[in-house]
């Protein structure tokens, strides 16, 4: 058939569509041509370090480019500027003792040494990817602002000072689709509260982005699995705490915890080509989420709906017939969900590409592209919880540090609206874990009660 509202040349142009009779498979799966969403590949993601992120992010947002720090050229900087007196070995040990880790890394004394973090390609790549999705404008002025403050002790002044200057790079903006302008704005708070104060800024940096790395991509996660239903903001996902003991199936912080986002990453791969198939409309230059393609559909004619309709169910069969290299008979379509037949296409697309990335040797490409970010959340927001297998945690220093980003610059905050605050930044607690948080508070000193009966609770400012 003529396709006349999906620009099909394109289509297959990107998806490599190929005639040849003899291979049992006629497309190439992409990770994002036309909307990239996401910084990984079919092949290595892991990240060995998320400074490296913080390096990369930081040079990104300044307009950077990355330089090897030679240690002992800085030294010698440094040194040609002091007039020490034939005490040069004491200066340089100082410098040493404190500015430089027992790697020899820098220690980051100063909001513009986070420029001269090294990266891997994988951590560049990440890096590149949360500076595109969370900062605005505004935001990297800001930024830009606090980088070029001076310093006011004198030696690490002359350290700032000796710092090899760094080229400009020219930065490309909006390689990456941002899916979800709600958490960006949120971010932009919260790092703008940290940039009030250097030293939070310094100390909670690097925890500030590793939340909402994780935060983000959960979030598409569960997005992508709701489709064409009625779009929330935030969807609730319950947290546990590292010093809580009891866990078990019966609460809600496990219901609707990891155990909610877990089996749905695995589609995360199949998400990404579906979304990349149905933003070939022709005469759409904006980005076609799930929610976007209703608002296309809802824009058309009654004639041009029922044009999409039709070359929707022949790509979705087409696609079916150039991938031969599985059995079919075995596949089950979902069952309609929606009254609209368009969305149902897509979503039996959706189950086509799992199907056949689970049931062929593509799986391996399939897994690697969210193994990464899995690997990363193992590693710092979930805990291996006995027969519940991994659950979502938070530790003590980590909670206490987001407790500071709720309550801002209030002197105290009554302990309902701290959770408010809590849950605007996608974080929940059932009944058990908020009696382990007003635990935790009484033992630090933070809770001040107002009543003898208990209702009016305020947690106070943590310095």
């Amino acid at each position: 058939m003529e396709y006349r509202i999906i620009d099909y040349e394109q289509l297959a142009k990107t998806f490599n569509f190929k005639q040849n009779e003899d291979k049992k498979i006629h497309l190439q799966h992409t990770s994002g041509n036309k909307c990239k969403l996401f910084p990984y590949t079919t092949k290595k993601n892991e990240i060995n370090s998320f400074s490296g992120v913080i390096g990369e992010f930081s040079r990104t947002v300044t307009g950077k480019k990355n330089i090897d720090l030679d240690k002992q050229q800085l030294m010698d900087k440094i040194i040609s500027h002091v007039v020490s007196h034939g005490n040069q070995d004491v200066l340089q040990s100082v410098i040493d003792e404190l500015f430089f880790s027992d790697q020899d890394e820098l220690v980051i004394a100063h909001p513009a040494f986070f420029n001269y973090i090294p990266s891997s390609k994988q951590e560049s790549d990440l890096g590149q990817f949360l500076a595109d999705i969370l900062v605005t404008d505004q935001l990297k002025e800001n930024i830009w602002e606090r980088y070029k403050s001076e310093p006011s002790n004198v030696i690490l002044k002359l350290v700032y000072k000796s710092l090899p200057s760094l080229e400009n790079k020219s930065i490309k903006s909006g390689r990456y689709r941002l899916y979800h302008s709600h958490i960006q704005n949120q971010f932009e708070n919260d790092l703008s509260f940290l940039l009030e104060n250097e030293k939070l800024f310094l100390n909670h940096f690097e925890d500030l982005l590793l939340y909402y790395y994780f935060y983000y991509i959960t979030q598409l996660v569960l997005h992508f699995e709701r489709f064409f239903d009625d779009k929330q903001l935030i969807y609730p996902v319950y947290y546990n705490l590292d010093w809580e003991k009891k866990r078990t199936k019966s609460r809600i912080s496990y219901q609707e915890g990891w155990k909610v986002i877990e089996p749905k990453i695995s589609r995360l791969f199949a998400h990404v080509n579906c979304l990349e198939m149905i933003n070939y409309m022709r005469n759409s230059n904006e980005f076609i989420s799930y929610q976007g393609l209703r608002t296309f559909l809802e824009s058309l004619n009654e004639d041009d709906k029922d044009q999409l309709r039709l070359e929707m169910q022949t790509l979705v069969q087409e696609y079916k017939d150039r991938v031969q290299d599985i059995n079919w008979k075995e596949f089950r379509s979902p069952k309609n969900r929606y009254d609209e037949p368009l969305f149902n296409e897509v979503r039996s697309l959706l189950y086509q590409l799992d199907y056949q990335f689970k049931e062929s040797g593509r799986k391996r490409n399939s897994r690697e592209f969210y193994m990464g970010f899995l690997i990363f959340a193992k590693q710092y927001f979930l805990k291996q919880s006995g027969p519940l297998g991994y659950t979502l945690n938070l530790k003590q220093d980590f909670f206490i540090f987001l407790t500071k980003l709720c309550i801002n610059k209030r002197e105290k905050i009554a302990l309902k609206e701290l959770f408010n605050e809590f849950e605007k930044r996608g974080i929940y607690f059932d009944l058990d874990s908020k009696k382990a948080i007003i635990d935790l508070y009484e033992k630090l000193n933070l809770l001040e009660k107002k009543s003898d009966s208990g209702d009016a609770q305020y947690v106070k400012y943590i310095s």
